[in-house]
Protein backbone atom coordinates (compact mmCIF):
# COMPACT_ATOMS: atom_id res chain seq x y z
CA UNK A 1 0.00 0.00 0.00
CA UNK A 2 1.82 3.30 -1.07
CA UNK A 3 2.45 6.01 1.96
CA UNK A 4 2.01 9.48 1.29
CA UNK A 5 3.50 12.47 3.42
CA UNK A 6 1.35 14.81 4.14
CA UNK A 7 2.21 17.57 6.16
CA UNK A 8 4.66 15.59 7.92
CA UNK A 9 2.62 12.72 8.51
CA UNK A 10 3.11 9.77 6.98
CA UNK A 11 -0.49 8.04 5.54
CA UNK A 12 -0.78 4.54 4.85
CA UNK A 13 -3.76 4.48 1.89
CA UNK A 14 -4.84 1.05 0.25
CA UNK A 15 -4.48 3.00 -3.49
CA UNK A 16 -2.63 5.20 -5.58
CA UNK A 17 -4.75 8.38 -4.25
CA UNK A 18 -6.29 10.70 -6.90
CA UNK A 19 -4.52 14.65 -6.17
CA UNK A 20 -8.50 15.40 -4.97
CA UNK A 21 -7.91 12.48 -2.04
CA UNK A 22 -4.11 14.28 -0.96
CA UNK A 23 -5.85 17.48 -0.90
CA UNK A 24 -9.14 15.90 1.12
CA UNK A 25 -6.31 14.13 3.47
CA UNK A 26 -3.90 17.55 3.42
CA UNK A 27 -7.52 19.18 5.11
CA UNK A 28 -8.13 16.74 7.41
CA UNK A 29 -4.58 16.65 8.98
CA UNK A 30 -4.47 20.61 8.54
CA UNK A 31 -7.63 20.94 11.17
CA UNK A 32 -6.63 18.07 13.74
CA UNK A 33 -3.09 19.44 13.82
CA UNK A 34 -4.40 22.65 14.34
CA UNK A 35 -7.31 21.53 16.70
CA UNK A 36 -10.16 23.74 14.34
CA UNK A 37 -12.77 22.57 12.68
CA UNK A 38 -13.38 21.66 9.08
CA UNK A 39 -16.20 21.58 6.80
CA UNK A 40 -15.00 19.77 3.75
CA UNK A 41 -17.01 18.30 0.55
CA UNK A 42 -16.00 16.03 -1.91
CA UNK A 43 -18.46 14.70 -5.17
CA UNK A 44 -19.96 11.81 -4.56
CA UNK A 45 -17.38 8.49 -5.43
CA UNK A 46 -14.29 10.52 -4.32
CA UNK A 47 -13.62 8.62 -1.82
CA UNK A 48 -13.91 10.62 1.40
CA UNK A 49 -14.63 8.06 3.93
CA UNK A 50 -11.96 6.06 3.16
CA UNK A 51 -9.42 9.65 2.91
CA UNK A 52 -11.07 10.77 6.52
CA UNK A 53 -10.60 7.30 7.81
CA UNK A 54 -7.06 7.40 6.69
CA UNK A 55 -5.60 11.04 7.66
CA UNK A 56 -7.15 10.71 10.73
CA UNK A 57 -5.88 7.41 12.00
CA UNK A 58 -2.44 8.25 10.67
CA UNK A 59 -2.64 11.89 12.12
CA UNK A 60 -3.53 9.73 15.79
CA UNK A 61 -0.78 7.05 14.89
CA UNK A 62 1.61 9.91 14.83
CA UNK A 63 0.96 10.98 18.42
CA UNK A 64 1.37 7.17 19.32
CA UNK A 65 0.25 4.06 18.78
CA UNK A 66 -2.87 2.72 19.79
CA UNK A 67 -3.36 1.44 22.61
CA UNK A 68 -3.13 -2.59 23.57
CA UNK A 69 -5.85 -2.18 26.41
CA UNK A 70 -2.89 -2.57 28.92
CA UNK A 71 -2.73 1.21 29.69
CA UNK A 72 -6.54 1.56 29.90
CA UNK A 73 -7.46 -1.04 32.98
CA UNK A 74 -8.06 -0.07 35.91
CA UNK A 75 -5.30 0.03 38.80
CA UNK A 76 -6.43 -2.60 41.11
CA UNK A 77 -7.06 0.28 43.91
CA UNK A 78 -8.74 2.82 41.33
CA UNK A 79 -12.30 3.42 42.53
CA UNK A 80 -13.44 4.72 38.57
CA UNK A 81 -13.30 3.84 35.09
CA UNK A 82 -9.84 4.75 33.23
CA UNK A 83 -7.78 5.20 36.50
CA UNK A 84 -6.05 8.09 37.33
CA UNK A 85 -4.82 11.06 35.09
CA UNK A 86 -1.27 10.34 35.96
CA UNK A 87 -1.31 6.84 34.64
CA UNK A 88 0.52 7.92 31.01
CA UNK A 89 -0.03 10.41 28.52
CA UNK A 90 -3.96 10.50 26.93
CA UNK A 91 -4.09 10.80 23.38
CA UNK A 92 -7.78 12.08 21.78
CA UNK A 93 -10.46 9.77 21.22
CA UNK A 94 -11.90 9.60 17.44
CA UNK A 95 -15.65 9.78 17.17
CA UNK A 96 -16.99 8.52 14.17
CA UNK A 97 -20.65 9.62 13.73
CA UNK A 98 -22.79 8.09 10.52
CA UNK A 99 -26.84 8.94 10.49
CA UNK A 100 -27.70 5.63 8.90
CA UNK A 101 -26.77 1.90 9.53
CA UNK A 102 -26.04 1.39 6.28
CA UNK A 103 -23.62 3.97 6.31
CA UNK A 104 -22.13 2.71 9.11
CA UNK A 105 -21.65 -0.60 7.74
CA UNK A 106 -19.77 1.79 4.05
CA UNK A 107 -17.33 2.99 6.95
CA UNK A 108 -16.74 -0.37 8.71
CA UNK A 109 -16.09 -2.14 5.16
CA UNK A 110 -13.37 1.09 4.40
CA UNK A 111 -11.36 0.69 7.45
CA UNK A 112 -11.08 -3.43 6.80
CA UNK A 113 -9.42 -2.10 3.46
CA UNK A 114 -6.37 0.15 5.47
CA UNK A 115 -3.62 -1.08 7.33
CA UNK A 116 -5.24 0.54 10.14
CA UNK A 117 -6.64 -1.49 13.12
CA UNK A 118 -7.48 0.83 16.27
CA UNK A 119 -9.74 -1.37 18.63
CA UNK A 120 -13.19 0.43 17.72
CA UNK A 121 -16.96 -0.12 19.71
CA UNK A 122 -19.74 0.83 17.34
CA UNK A 123 -22.94 1.82 19.34
CA UNK A 124 -26.22 2.34 17.77
CA UNK A 125 -29.79 3.56 18.84
CA UNK A 126 -31.75 1.55 21.56
CA UNK A 127 -34.39 0.05 19.09
CA UNK A 128 -31.31 -2.10 18.27
CA UNK A 129 -28.65 -2.55 20.97
CA UNK A 130 -30.75 -2.25 24.33
CA UNK A 131 -30.82 -4.78 26.61
CA UNK A 132 -33.20 -3.52 28.96
CA UNK A 133 -35.34 -6.51 29.85
CA UNK A 134 -38.98 -5.05 29.84
CA UNK A 135 -37.91 -1.89 27.63
CA UNK A 136 -36.13 -3.61 24.83
CA UNK A 137 -40.12 -5.44 24.07
CA UNK A 138 -41.28 -1.93 23.43
CA UNK A 139 -41.32 -0.06 19.65
CA UNK A 140 -41.28 3.43 19.04
CA UNK A 141 -42.66 6.33 21.27
CA UNK A 142 -43.04 3.74 24.63
CA UNK A 143 -39.47 2.85 23.98
CA UNK A 144 -38.59 5.94 24.07
CA UNK A 145 -40.16 7.22 27.39
CA UNK A 146 -39.69 4.18 29.05
CA UNK A 147 -36.18 4.50 28.64
CA UNK A 148 -36.08 8.19 29.33
CA UNK A 149 -38.06 7.59 32.59
CA UNK A 150 -35.94 4.67 33.60
CA UNK A 151 -32.48 6.82 33.03
CA UNK A 152 -33.86 10.10 35.01
CA UNK A 153 -31.52 10.80 38.25
CA UNK A 154 -34.54 11.38 39.98
CA UNK A 155 -36.48 7.79 39.03
CA UNK A 156 -37.16 5.64 41.60
CA UNK A 157 -37.29 2.58 39.15
CA UNK A 158 -33.28 2.76 37.30
CA UNK A 159 -31.68 1.51 34.37
CA UNK A 160 -28.86 -0.93 35.43
CA UNK A 161 -27.29 -0.79 31.99
CA UNK A 162 -27.54 2.96 32.12
CA UNK A 163 -26.40 4.09 35.21
CA UNK A 164 -22.72 4.08 35.68
CA UNK A 165 -22.02 3.64 32.00
CA UNK A 166 -20.31 6.98 31.35
CA UNK A 167 -16.75 6.58 32.24
CA UNK A 168 -16.19 3.18 30.52
CA UNK A 169 -15.72 4.41 26.54
CA UNK A 170 -12.08 5.54 27.75
CA UNK A 171 -11.26 2.08 28.99
CA UNK A 172 -12.69 0.06 25.66
CA UNK A 173 -11.21 1.44 21.87
CA UNK A 174 -8.93 4.22 20.53
CA UNK A 175 -11.96 4.91 18.00
CA UNK A 176 -15.62 5.21 18.40
CA UNK A 177 -18.67 5.01 15.30
CA UNK A 178 -22.22 6.17 16.25
CA UNK A 179 -25.39 5.51 14.28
Amino acid sequence: MPIYKIRGIDVDFPYEAYDCQIVYMEKVIESLQNKCNALLESPTGTGKTLCLLCATLAWRRSLGEFSTGSNRRNPPNSSEPGGSQSQGQKYPMIVYSTRTHSQLRQVVQELKRTNYRPRMVVLGSRDQLCIHDDVRLLRGKAQTNACRFLCRKQSKHKCFNYHGVSGWPKLIADIYIFS
